[in-house]
């Protein structure tokens, strides 16, 4: 019986998630932003982008790519990484977008300020972080150097 049980519930937890996924089911975004490109492919062309929270419909998909439409008709191909079945929203309290950074590296204001105390600086890590290598610059590092394009 408890076999059956738990066969049962495995079933309905996949069917759940392979629901979250068909055609016409809504998902929410649920990093910074998601570009949506015009093919499911890394090196495709961005044709329009997606914010933390929006609600987007999905038309079709491709293995770990979704071909989605958001709010204001703007349709392309995404990660389904980026994408939650349930929206996610904060709840009460609200942060600064310097407090959400320092939870991003694990630690608080305080913790910074110990850290700083201590001649440790992260003004580096905030400089790479805010660093963004444009696409045809990465694909032609990628074929100089002979490597495996992947998808």
């Amino acid at each position: 019986m408890r076999t059956f049980v738990l066969v049962f519930c495995l079933s309905l937890f996949t069917a759940g998630y392979c629901f979250s996924q068909s055609a016409g089911s809504t998902l929410y975004v649920s990093v910074r932003s998601v570009e949506l490109k015009r093919t499911p492919s890394t090196f495709a062309n961005v044709v329009a982008q997606a914010n933390f929270g929006d609600a987007v419909v999905v038309l079709n998909n491709s293995g770990k790519w979704v071909e989605v439409r958001t709010a204001n008709n703007n349709t392309g191909w995404t990660l389904l990484d980026g994408l939650r079945a349930r929206r996610v929203t904060a709840t009460g309290a609200t942060a600064t977008v310097s407090e959400v950074a320092l939870a991003g590296k694990g630690f608080s204001a305080e913790v910074e300020v110990e850290y700083r105390r201590n001649g440790l600086d992260y003004s580096a890590v905030d400089a790479m972080e805010g660093t963004r290598t444009p696409i045809m610059a990465l694909l032609n590092f990628i074929i100089e150097g002979r490597l495996s394009r992947g998808e």
